[in-house]
């Protein structure tokens, strides 16, 4: 097993991507843009190259000429930066349900050739992170022939499964940048009228399932006097940041019962002071507190 990673430059790192090959991006915050702009300087000299893909932030120079004569998009997902690919020749979207996607790499219904991800630099184990979008991320690395990673000291440590060995990963190169963030933007007019005829229906108790865009956000931005409102979203932007609760480490079972009534169904852990001088038990025993209650950590 590999315990360290294969540093090369950008155009080394994309040369391991041949014509006929299909591609896998990693997406939203997390879009490794560095590798994709190598790639899309390289189109002259391919034909044919697959992408899959769910959302990428920033330009999709794949779909613009003349990169685009390189590559076929098959997104999961018509984000603003891919739509007018999507609607050419060029793109295609895949109708598919979120929790379905994994399966078409599993199932090898989508082999993949070369993964491009970005990670956090690897931990004294040798451990780096998918940071802050994981999503298929992981089942597209395991199925991938090739994995390429951008590393980037700017990426945040997540646990649970987003993370993955050096051992996986084939060449790397190195970054440092912040990672994309979601900026909402001003309402229109039309947008706040619609989110206050739509929030006038709703009533304290309701629960609702949001989707993603302006619309939606308007909508939350207008329902702050409901006092048990229970949401389940996707990607409710700024909006969504009322839902977040901190709470003490002694947390009462009352007040665990009151938050999950109120939706809460996950938990992270905030340590302060340094890991090192954490007792371990209390934080132990708060995780099992967090499983009793069926919450996602």
């Amino acid at each position: 097993m590999r315990s360290s990673l294969k540093f090369v430059d950008l155009h080394q790192a994309v040369s391991v991507v041949n014509s006929g090959d299909r591609i896998f991006f990693q997406g939203a915050a997390m879009t490794p843009n560095e590798l994709i702009d190598a790639l899309c300087a390289r189109h002259a000299q391919l034909r044919d190259v697959d992408i899959v893909q769910i959302h990428t932030d920033g330009p999709a120079r794949y779909m613009e000429a003349p990169c685009n004569e390189a590559f076929n998009l098959f997104s999961c997902f018509v984000g603003a930066n891919v739509r007018k690919g999507v609607n050419s020749n060029k793109g295609d979207y895949i109708p598919i349900f979120l929790s379905e996607i994994h399966l078409l790499f599993r199932r090898g219904l989508l082999p993949l050739d070369v993964a491009f991800i970005q990670v956090s630099p690897p931990d004294r184990h040798g451990y780096c992170s998918l940071g802050v979008s994981v999503d298929v991320a992981y089942p597209a690395i395991q199925y991938a022939k090739k994995v390429v990673a951008q590393v980037n000291p700017q990426v945040p440590r997540t646990h649970g499964d987003g993370i993955i060995h050096v051992s996986q990963i084939d060449v790397a190169v190195a970054v440092d940048r912040p990672i994309h963030t979601a900026q909402a933007p001003a309402f229109t007019v039309v947008e706040q009228k619609i989110g206050e005829h739509v929030a006038a229906l709703i009533e304290d108790g309701a629960t609702l399932q949001m989707g993603i865009g302006s619309i939606p956000n308007a909508v939350l931005g207008l329902l702050a006097a409901l006092e048990t409102l229970q949401t389940a979203d996707a990607f409710a932007g700024q909006h969504l940041t009322a839902a977040v609760a901190i709470v003490a480490s002694d947390v009462s079972d009352h007040e665990m019962e009151d938050l999950t009534a109120a939706g809460c169904c996950a938990g992270r852990f905030h340590m302060e002071p340094q890991p090192s001088q954490l007792d371990w038990s209390d934080l132990d025993r708060l995780a099992w507190r967090i499983h009793d209650f069926n919450w996602h950590v």
